[in-house]
């Protein structure tokens, strides 16, 4: 299970999930894979762009992992509303 912030701005409820890497591990998996164009799934990534993940704050959505999203599962005001409705087996 993953999960990401939602915040208001401007308005506008917006999508922060280009949060979770920093740019220095991101910059070394560009690295490491630099052959790679489009997309690349590992390491915590999971995007269409693997050169220009939308990560960086423009008053807009940020994401690093939205390839793999295969579901919202709604809002909640804690971890354990969201773990006891969908429980996950470690």
């Amino acid at each position: 299970m993953h999960s990401w912030v939602e915040i208001l701005y401007n308005g506008k409820w917006l999508n922060l999930e280009g949060f979770i890497l920093d740019v220095k591990y991101l910059s070394k998996l560009q690295e490491k894979f630099s052959d790679c164009e489009g997309s690349f799934c590992g390491y915590g990534v999971a995007i269409s762009d693997f050169k220009n993940p939308p990560i960086e704050w423009n008053e807009g959505d940020t994401y690093i992992q939205v390839d793999k999203i295969t579901a919202d599962l709604g809002l909640y005001d804690t971890p354990d509303e969201l773990f006891t409705k969908y429980c996950q087996k470690i």
